[in-house]
């Protein structure tokens, strides 16, 4: 038998690329189709599913479901709902066995700073609010530094005014504060967090002028400084997912057709270059992006194609080892 990493080597060197990997189709299913999820794994063996849009006939409509996909043995269950639908929120495990689920708007357009907290062992207990954002906003990113901080980047406020600011939510104080500025006014930036370097990585993101931007920025909790790297995306993204693997940092949903719409980033050398999927589907968006490590996998769940439509297809990025 063949084996992966010898696949990807084949494959690699018979087609020139830097690197490739090879996008895998699980059997397992979400409820139904839906796009615009967020997601985060659990440290253990799940990763949980919040909310998302989704198409009956010729209607539209939001889910509060939170559904529950088992890595063992590909289990999928609804396991909870969220208190109202909202989209363009974010969530972020929290250790201790808690999700935390911040911000979004209603269907009304209502703006939230809530940060609610879902409690993984016991999901039928409901969602309390443990804190509230500076700003009831959208398209903000969240990224938890494995220790005792949440860190929420840019996005929009109900006033339609982008944010750059940098804010500190600390779960176990509830204490919520502003630790770093942006070098402009932002939202939809990628964010990943590097726990070698103690950093975390800022990509793209779109700007007052209304353009995206290619930038990679680094922003260092223990000084509150923002840097601009010597490096940059190959085309300019927003609302793009970025995931940390120990050495790289990948950067997805770039929503580009293009080939190059998978990238790597090595912080070490600051080169970025291209990831070409073998069966990744051109012009997919609005899946949930999130990382395994043990299984060095990145998975992306559900989201919509043009020319297919919703899915509900669960599916994952098998990386070599480093």
């Amino acid at each position: 038998m063949v084996s992966y990493s010898a696949l990807t080597l084949f494959l690699t060197l018979l087609f020139g690329f830097t690197t490739c990997h090879l996008m895998v189709v699980t059997n397992s299913k979400l409820p139904f189709a839906r796009r615009s999820v967020e997601v985060t794994y659990d440290g253990d063996d799940a990763i949980y599913i919040f909310g998302g849009s989704f198409v009956r006939g010729i209607d539209s409509d939001w889910t509060t479901e939170i559904v529950k996909y088992t890595l063992s043995n590909g289990n999928v269950e609804v396991v909870g709902q969220t208190p109202s639908k909202l989209l363009f929120h974010q969530v972020a495990y929290a250790g201790r066995g808690s999700i935390m689920y911040m911000g979004g708007h209603n269907r009304a357009s209502t703006y939230f700073s809530d940060i609610l907290e879902l409690n993984i062992r016991n999901t039928s207990a409901g969602m309390p609010r443990v804190g509230r954002l500076e700003d009831r906003c959208i398209w903000h990113s969240a990224v938890w530094d494995g220790n005792e901080h949440m860190y929420i980047v840019g996005g929009q406020n109900d006033y339609r005014d982008y944010l750059d600011k940098i804010i500190r939510f600390t779960p176990r104080t509830g204490m919520v504060e502003q630790v770093g500025q942006l070098r402009t006014w932002m939202h939809s930036v990628a964010t990943a967090w590097d726990d070698v370097k103690v950093v975390m990585y800022i990509f793209g993101g779109q700007t007052y002028s209304l353009r995206s931007t290619k930038n990679i920025t680094t922003f260092d909790p223990a000084t509150g400084v923002v840097t601009n790297l010597n490096a940059s995306l190959p085309n300019s993204i927003s609302g793009g997912r970025a995931i940390w693997t120990g050495k790289y940092a990948y950067v997805l949903e770039m929503l580009s057709t293009d080939i190059f719409s998978v990238v790597r980033f090595d912080p070490a050398t600051l080169e970025v270059v291209p990831v070409h999927i073998f069966g990744y589907p051109d012009g997919r968006h609005g899946t949930g992006v999130v990382y395994v490590p043990k299984l060095r996998r990145i998975y992306q769940i559900g989201g919509f194609e043009y020319g297919v439509g919703y899915t509900d297809q669960i599916m994952y990025i098998q990386l070599d080892p480093e």
